[in-house]
């Protein structure tokens, strides 16, 4: 049983490695002056990185789906993803109807 504790906790160590290897990548195709390759490959390259990177290493770069906060007497709250609005719950909202010119492009497009 000892054995397969330690084997985990070297896999999880190695996966936490090479996430933040793919990090150093991503910081390398940034800082890139421009080079030979489009601006969408770079970021494929880049956005696949990052998203292998939260699998391996999800504590240290994964997406946060929650926000801790504290409360009344240093209690802890947790509070969900923010609502996402669509366009026209967003135009409704703000109180200015389906034609303001300042809203978001896209017909299900979420604020």
């Amino acid at each position: 049983m000892r054995r397969r504790a330690d084997a985990q906790a070297k896999i999880a160590k190695a996966q936490e490695a090479r996430a933040d290897a793919l990090m150093d990548e991503i910081l390398a195709i940034a800082d890139d002056p421009g080079g030979e390759e489009p601006v969408q490959r770079s970021k494929l390259r880049v956005d696949t990185r990052r998203w292998l990177a939260a699998r391996l290493a999800p504590a240290k770069y994964g997406d946060a789906s929650n926000a801790e906060i504290s409360g009344p007497g240093d209690t802890q709250v947790m509070v969900d993803r923010p609502e996402r609005l669509t366009r026209e719950a967003w135009l409704e909202r703000r109180g200015q109807g389906a034609a303001a010119d300042d809203a978001p492009s896209g017909e299900d497009e979420q604020v």
